[in-house]
């Protein structure tokens, strides 16, 4: 039997497989494009290009500046997308040794300090609000101290108790005896003695001393504490004077301020609070190898009580850390033109004019920010934290040195409100249009401008700036930054920018010729960015 083969076909079945494969199409062309795909490459950027026509020897800076809040990653903040040199650099151009190739300093370069003298920061106490409450009773103050009785009269040499921790910021109390050392016209001295710093009474007249010729300087420009001044009644304590409590406070802090303790009758059955407008002042910061660091701790922790007093109880406004301890800094840039004053009338200083100087925050700290800008905004605040302290000078140093002088200081003070508010306040009541948020977009331009011959907009900490306040002087002298503290420039990898802060990038110095930058713009609608051509 023969079998023939036939091959079977079905067109159905083949007609259904081309529906199948045309189905079937788009989702593998959709699985081609993922793979082809960069999810971390973001949205394609933005460019804008820049020209620089008929450079001559000039260096060109990128200046960004993060105008919120918050912390932006480096991928937000902008880039340069390529820039080209129609130009020459001349590396032995007259200022090449300025910008380019700047050592690193040491920890000791910037601090610029004797290894002998362990300087220690001022401070807030770290639990400072932590007898505040909101709103601020006022009255319930105000009416606590209405029948007390003027404070006696006191003689050196009479003991009084004081509650003090028994470690700093652990909250435990004790009740500790007090020598008064020393009586000068607007403080009084006390030394709680220890066997590890021994204060003697003549240490306490120098304090007293230095503190006699602080206070009338900065009361006239700060304003007076609670109870203080020709009408004022005393204060808490009903006496005019100034309590300044000495005692050795432990490692890391030279001295402090509490008023939500010391000056908050109004609590009831707070048995902890001294009651007193005071400051304390660590005994191992007043030995006779202190005595040019001393001045800027008083008026310091001073501003810090003069501020309380004003605020607080008069606005009902609690001052943010980083507020507070930049106008304590502003108050520091101020302890050289008041010693220069008395000294020049007066042959009795406690301290000369060459020992100030060696402590003087333009050497102490703002070296120390200007290399480390990086690391913390101007609203930020690290507890005890260098940088932060030389932050807060650095920032307040530039806005007195372009915006008004220790005018700006005195109105800030004045107005009813704090923070960025109040600084806001002040720069426009003496420059219109003038604010926080403009005075912040500037703040780079005093990184870069410091030659003795300025434009009449070009902010620069290189400004000697001289008020008059109820016929008192006042004279802020001149920092050149290129010639002793080198900011840091960085080269031209984005970085993460802290909440309100500036960053300044460069890697073309000295050019001569034609400069395009083409720049990749911040995805993060509140980094701005300007160039300086210098």
């Amino acid at each position: 039997m023969t079998y023939n083969r036939r091959k079977c076909y079905d067109p159905s079945s083949t007609t259904m497989s081309k529906r199948i494969c045309r189905r079937c199409l788009p989702f593998f062309l959709f699985l081609l494009f993922l793979f082809s795909c960069d999810f971390n490459a973001g949205p394609p950027p933005v460019l804008v290009t820049h020209e620089f026509f008929n450079l001559k020897n000039n260096d060109v800076f990128l200046i960004k500046v993060n105008t919120n809040n918050f912390i932006v990653p480096a991928s937000d903040t902008g880039r340069v997308y390529n820039h080209t040199l129609r130009a020459i650099t001349d590396p032995s151009a007259e200022r090449s040794f300025e910008r380019s190739n700047l050592p690193e300093m040491s920890l000791s370069e910037v601090f610029n300090e004797d290894d002998s003298i362990d300087i220690l920061l001022p401070s807030h106490h770290p639990h400072q609000d932590m007898f505040d409450s909101d709103p601020i009773p006022q009255q319930d103050f105000r009416s606590g101290i209405q029948g007390r009785s003027p404070s006696p009269a006191l003689s050196v040499g009479a003991p009084h108790n004081f509650w003090i921790e028994t470690a700093f910021g652990n909250g435990n109390f004790v009740s500790r005896t007090a020598t008064l050392m020393a009586i000068g016209e607007h403080s009084n001295i006390w030394v709680i003695p220890d066997s590890t710093y021994n204060v003697t009474e003549q240490r306490a007249e120098v304090i007293a001393k230095m503190f006699d010729i602080i206070y009338p300087a900065a009361t006239n420009v700060l304003g007076f504490e609670w109870g203080g001044g020709p009408s004022g009644n005393g204060g808490e304590d009903r006496d005019k004077k100034i309590q300044i409590l000495i005692y050795n406070i432990g490692s890391g802090v030279g001295g402090y301020f509490w008023g939500g303790k010391d000056m908050r009758p109004f609590i009831q059955n707070f048995r902890y609070s001294n009651e007193a407008e005071m400051f304390y002042v660590s005994s191992s910061q007043v030995g006779e190898g202190f005595n040019g660091y001393l001045p800027y701790l008083l008026i310091h922790e001073f501003q810090h009580l003069v501020n309380f007093s004003r605020k607080v109880f008069g606005h009902g406004q609690s001052s943010p850390f980083w507020y507070d301890e930049m106008m304590s800094m502003m108050a520091e840039d101020l302890i050289m033109t008041i010693f220069q004053n008395y000294i020049n009338s007066n042959t009795d200083s406690p301290v000369t004019m060459n020992a100030l100087l060696n402590r003087d925050p333009r050497l102490r700290s703002l070296p120390n920010y200007l290399r480390n800008y990086h690391e913390v905004g101007i609203t930020e605040w690290v507890y005890l934290g260098s940088t932060s302290y030389a932050k807060a000078y650095a920032y307040g140093a530039y806005l007195m040195r372009n915006f008004g002088g220790v005018e700006l200081l005195r109105r800030m003070m004045d107005n009813n409100t704090t923070e960025i508010t109040s600084v806001s306040n002040a720069l426009s009541s003496l420059n219109p249009g003038m604010d926080f948020f403009n005075s912040l977009y500037k703040f780079g331009e005093a990184f870069v401008y410091y030659r003795d011959t300025l434009q009449p907009n070009q902010a620069s900490y290189n400004k000697t700036v001289t008020n008059i306040i109820n016929g008192r002087s006042y004279t802020l002298d001149p920092i050149n930054v290129w010639n002793n503290s080198w900011p840091r420039i960085f080269n031209l990898t984005p970085m993460e920018m802290r909440p309100h802060s500036v960053l300044v990038h460069s890697q073309w110095f000295n050019v001569t010729g034609d400069l395009t930058i083409v720049m990749d713009i911040p995805r993060d609608p509140n980094v701005q960015y300007y160039f300086i051509v210098d």
